[in-house]
């Protein structure tokens, strides 16, 4: 019996993802560059941006980052190093071995833990987000909190499952409720996070054009956002589903990781613009923010950290001074 294998729906899938994996890994860090060149948020959400690039830096300032302090970028580099190195062992440390393609390497295996420390990020940044512009509502956002924490400890078994199986074909099949249920609630957590966000902008809109028009903008930003990595997961769950016999599933998952992290970074550098809506002109580098108030909270999308303090119900955009938009 001669052993044969399909190389253009799977290395040659695997390949293509790869590629797209490291485009989109240099948006990211375009995009985190911007973020450290801008904004001077808290230590605590500079911690979320780091830990996903985990950028650090010598300088005693954290509002500036130059090349010279950059020191690493591990958790998007160390995704984008495990799919390369995935794909140079398959296509070219074991060119011709048939039999070492049907068993899924340890960069594969580390893939999906560390796909799923990027998305417990992510999930964690707008679980944030919801548990401030909610008025710290505990139920929205323990429900948000325990579906970004079911999601990573799925996650992290169905890395342990496929170390012990180690064929792609038996984890297909004998891994696949596992596989799903994973995926299934970070679909859930995805969505359910754009529907919290939406339903809390909304219910702050005030009735005026300009401010109305920049809360339709945040929504369609959250709602973008959730719906993106929802999709990319329930096409990765249909493929594992209906096409077990090939790697595409393993294809569109290494771009999983890339996408969460550009979803975070940004919805954060997102902040400048919707600024620029109300005719707000921010100095570079400068404080700048927009609030949104709902009920007696202020939840603050600045260059500073969201902050809570009573006022009435409004929405309005402040810079180095007040500015208020009634």
């Amino acid at each position: 019996m001669v052993l044969t294998v399909d190389l253009n729906n799977t290395f040659g899938a695997v390949l293509v993802g790869v590629l797209i994996s490291s485009l989109l890994f240099g948006v990211t860090c375009v995009q985190a560059w911007r973020y450290f060149q801008v904004y001077q948020d808290r230590q605590y959400i500079r911690v979320m941006v780091a830990s996903v690039m985990l950028v650090t830096s010598n300088s005693e300032r954290t509002s500036k980052l130059t090349a010279n302090s950059i020191h690493r970028r591990l958790m998007e580099a160390v995704h984008l190093a495990l799919v390369m190195h995935a794909i140079y062992y398959y296509l070219v440390s074991n060119f011709g071995n048939l039999l070492a393609l049907i068993n899924s390497s340890w960069s594969i295996i580390w893939l999906v833990g560390i796909t799923a420390g990027i998305t417990l990020v992510a999930h964690l940044f707008y679980t944030h987000y919801v548990w401030q512009i909610s008025k710290k509502n505990p139920f929205l956002t323990g429900y948000l909190l325990l579906l970004a924490m079911a999601h990573f400890g799925l996650a992290v078994s169905i890395a342990v499952e496929a170390h012990r199986l180690r064929s792609f074909t038996r984890f297909a099949k004998e891994a696949h409720s596992l596989v799903t249920a994973s995926l299934s609630v970070a679909a859930l957590a995805d969505l359910s996070t754009a529907v919290a966000v939406s339903y809390l902008l909304h219910s702050s809109r005030s009735g005026w054009k300009s401010t109305d028009t920049l809360i339709n903008r945040l929504i369609v930003y959250a709602i973008h956002n959730g719906l993106l990595t929802s999709i990319m997961d329930i096409i990765v769950l249909i493929f594992v589903t209906v096409q077990q016999h090939n790697l595409i599933f393993v294809a569109i998952f290494t771009v999983l990781g890339n996408l969460y992290a550009i979803s975070m970074l940004a919805t954060l550098n997102a902040r400048r613009s919707t600024s620029r809506l109300l005719g707000q002109q921010p100095s570079e580098g400068g404080p700048t923010s927009i609030s949104f108030t709902i009920g007696e909270a202020s939840a603050d999308f600045s260059g500073h950290a969201p902050q809570f303090i009573p006022m009435p119900t409004r929405v309005h955009v402040h810079s180095e001074t007040e500015k208020a938009y009634a």
